[in-house]
């Protein structure tokens, strides 16, 4: 009985692991073959790329269990695109890009390098309106692109730490402007 068991066991594992993986069914075949051309140092995400509590979290929000994908429209021209943060081959670190459904091909755009903890990196999708810089930072902007308030008239491309810091970009006449929202 003991190496039935053992055998159910050591089954579970890699199917759960295949169930885990929210991120999947989220990202289209021929967006993950223009990031691998683009990106050739970094992989598509994962959920397993986050902590376990922050995709349990998500998911308890009716989430997606993926904090690596998130899906809107930026520049308002109807069709869904996607806001990424890609993994790299250390697993360690990470690129957030921002994919416009172009027809048969993607645009993508890397907004930032995240070189803090990959573990803790999250996407999301604002809603369009006005974004203000976190009224708890003080003093003058540390980044040139960094805005004091943004009008998305579109969907807003958010990401940052979880139970952190969270910044928000808006496309803008074909520009992408940021400001920081949360600390």
């Amino acid at each position: 009985m003991w190496k039935v068991m053992m055998v159910v066991l050591l089954s579970v594992p890699a199917s759960a692991q295949a169930a885990e993986d929210f991120c999947r069914s989220l990202i289209p075949a021929a967006l993950e073959q223009e990031v691998e051309r683009t990106y050739p140092g970094f992989r598509m995400p994962r959920s397993t790329d986050n902590l376990d509590e922050d995709v349990a979290y998500n998911r308890s929000q009716k989430g997606t269990g993926c904090l690596g994908v998130a899906r809107g429209d930026f520049d308002g021209d109807g069709a869904d695109d996607s806001l990424l943060a890609l993994t790299d081959v250390d697993g360690q670190h990470g690129a957030v890009v921002v994919a416009l459904a172009g027809g048969k091909r993607w645009k993508l755009r890397r907004l930032e390098l995240w070189g803090d903890d990959r573990k803790r990196l999250f996407v999301d999708i604002g809603k369009p309106g006005i974004y203000r810089r976190f009224e708890a930072l003080v003093g003058p902007r540390e980044r040139l692109d960094e805005s004091m308030w943004l009008t998305c008239r579109h969907a807003a491309a958010i990401f940052g730490e979880t139970e952190a810091s969270a910044v928000a970009y808006c496309l803008e006449n074909g520009t992408w402007r940021r400001v920081q929202i949360s600390d």
